[in-house]
């Protein structure tokens, strides 16, 4: 009755489990039901069910028949595929076929979720959505999708087989790219899941939109990472085929222009950190793809350049100040983590994580100085306009001078609410 009161929707019922996974939400590790769910109104339990997408699903479909019923967020992307649950402790079956929905959305979602409205609301069926990137559907004849795609073992084989398993992880992993991956394939039974490869990256028309988002009233947060602002497509030209090859990532590294629009973004607030994934595979690793590039793994080591190459080319280049720097770095990633101000200020009460910036430190930026294991940087013979001299993590000295003098003193912090 509470699905009913809504009333029928025009086009379809698009439904999330939330933006924390339930069941870390409602269990400890040691499978205990937990006392408070901090992801719910006054940290209150009992407000979602557990597994909310597929119980969710399945009311919309008892209240409104047959309807397209569209699923997404965090559960459903992480449950696309046939995998382990360690809350029932088996391998159980991809995510839609338990919420009987039409249609999954994963990643991020936002082209998917446009497209799906603009297309059902022209009256397509929804079991003609077959070429969407970044969705998966079921069906009896996978030929309808629209991509290239690889098979993978079979619910049935990972159910019986860790090999299998383990091959499908990997397949599953090799082809989340937006630029070379293909679909996948994924028998269940009778039918397969077909999942299409991910949506394509932000472009520089993307951005616009992220504004007239925000125009409209929307909360929307962005990132970059330290490639995009500093290098440009021209790295994949080189007639070496390694030093192209370790460029490989996701997204790919833009033309000029995009550059620019991002130090904007930046400028105006429209982008609110500059992160870094570290990816830091090896140049042997890189070297897979040498007879077949889709082998080549994507992603940049660059967690141990970030200070330095956007100090050189934002603050000394005049595109960016050092506050706004610190805001990239610090401030709006421990904002959005829920994390400040214990982290992202230097203040009494906070921890003292700080880091000593010398803008007479200037040096050229060399694979052979770096800890990273990788065996390059990206930024390889770039000239610093100064250098870090010294990173003190919750008051104690962990680097000086490029050299780590500190032991590994990591802490696990629960996050919080987003205050950004």
């Amino acid at each position: 009755d509470a699905f009913r009161a809504m009333g029928r929707p025009r086009y379809g019922v698009m439904i999330g489990g939330g933006n924390i996974d339930s069941m870390v939400a409602h269990y400890t590790a040691a499978k205990k039901r937990r006392t408070q769910d901090l992801y719910s109104p006054g940290s209150r339990m009992g407000l979602r069910p557990d597994r909310p997408t597929i119980v969710y699903a399945n009311r919309c479909r008892e209240a409104f028949g047959n309807i397209p019923i569209v699923v997404g967020g965090l559960e459903a992307s992480l449950r696309r595929f046939a995998h382990y649950d360690y809350w029932d402790d088996k391998v159980r079956r991809a995510l839609i076929f338990d919420a009987q929905a039409d249609l999954l959305v994963y990643g991020m979602g936002e082209y998917a979720t446009r497209e799906i409205a603009r297309r059902l609301s022209k009256g397509e069926k929804a079991d003609t959505l077959t070429d969407i990137r970044g969705t998966a559907f079921v069906t009896r004849t996978p030929e309808v999708c629209a991509f290239d795609h690889v098979e993978c073992p079979s619910y049935e084989e990972v159910c019986g087989d860790k090999h299998a398993y383990a091959l499908a992880t990997k397949l599953e992993y090799e082809e989340h790219d937006p630029i070379r991956g293909k679909a996948l394939w994924q028998a269940h039974g009778r039918d397969t899941l077909v999942v299409n490869p991910p949506a394509m990256p932000l472009s520089r028309e993307a951005l616009d939109e992220v504004a007239f988002a925000r125009a409209r009233g929307q909360r929307v947060y962005v990132e970059t990472c330290p490639q995009y602002l500093a290098l440009d497509d021209g790295v994949y030209y080189d007639a070496n085929w390694s030093m192209a090859a370790r460029y490989v990532c996701a997204p790919p590294i833009r033309a000029e222009e995009n550059q620019r629009a991002l130090w904007r973004g930046l400028r105006r607030g429209e982008i609110q950190t500059i992160s870094t994934d570290h990816c830091s595979f090896t140049l042997a690793q890189k070297d897979m793809g040498r007879e077949d590039f889709t082998k080549i793994p994507g992603g940049l080591p660059g967690v141990e350049t970030r200070g330095e190459v956007v100090y050189t080319r934002g603050v000394a280049a005049g595109r960016m100040t050092v506050a706004g720097m610190c805001r990239a770095l610090c401030e709006n990633p421990a904002k959005l983590y829920g994390l400040y101000p214990r982290k992202g200020v230097i203040a009494a009460g906070s921890d003292a994580d700080i880091v000593v910036y010398d803008p007479r430190a200037s040096h050229i930026l060399s694979a052979r100085d770096m800890v990273t294991k990788a065996g390059y940087t990206p930024f390889e013979g770039l000239r610093t306009e100064g250098g870090i001299a010294k990173v003190y993590l919750r008051g104690s000295l962990m680097v000086e001078d490029g050299r780590i003098v500190g032991g590994p003193e990591g802490q696990y912090l629960r996050r919080g609410l987003c205050t950004l």
